[in-house]
């Protein structure tokens, strides 16, 4: 019964989650109410409050949510043996401002930024920034992994290999998210770009 009413406590966070990300992506964050995002989904204010303090710590959370989600993935990257991993991450993080609603919703949120007390912004800031340098973390130890294994060059210094890859990705990422600027996906060219890298970074045959 307790892990029943445990999950069925994750499950009313995640929707008032999705229902407070549907409403505060839509309108201006000093409209949006908290009963409002409880009645969206069918319940209580009462509710809403059992599971967050105030709208700031909804706002919060909304951001870990979504980055959650992806987290998975960055393990796969630092814990792979091969540059597959981090094919497979770059690929679906380029296509998100395409073909992903929820992150497209959470997009239109951060455009609202300059609405959010300080204090929220700045906390929000400090957790994609975060995120960021996990990225180039997972990459990095994959890198020297790979080093150790004889796969890439010895000579090459993994910490700014890694910070150029991701900041080349990040860098057409942030493309990507202002309205398509480029008018194209991407993701379908990730590839191309890392199969550059690693024949630069291969080790010289004999």
């Amino acid at each position: 019964m307790a892990r029943k009413t445990k999950e069925e406590a994750l499950r009313t966070k995640q929707k008032l989650l999705d229902s407070a990300l549907e409403i505060m992506s839509e309108r201006t964050y000093a409209s949006i109410s908290m009963t409002e995002i409880a009645e969206r989904i069918g319940y209580s204010k009462g509710a809403i409050y059992w599971h967050f303090r105030n709208k700031h710590d909804i706002l919060i959370s909304l951001v870990d949510y979504v980055c959650a989600k992806y987290e998975q993935e960055l393990e796969k990257i630092a814990k792979g043996e091969s540059l597959n991993g981090l094919r497979h991450y770059f690929m679906e993080k380029l296509s998100m401002p395409l073909h992903n609603m929820t992150f497209t919703k959470l997009h239109k949120l951060l455009r609202h930024r300059s609405e959010w007390p300080r204090d929220v912004d700045e906390k929000v800031i400090d957790m994609l920034v975060e995120r960021i340098s996990r990225e180039r973390e997972a990459v990095e130890n994959l890198f020297r992994r790979m080093q150790k294994e004889g796969k890439i060059k010895e000579s090459i210094d993994a910490g700014e290999a890694a910070g150029l890859i991701c900041a080349i990705l990040q860098g057409i990422f942030m493309f990507q998210l202002e309205d398509n600027f480029y008018k194209m996906d991407f993701s379908k060219h990730v590839n191309t770009i890392i199969d550059a890298f690693e024949k630069e970074l291969s080790p010289v045959k004999s």
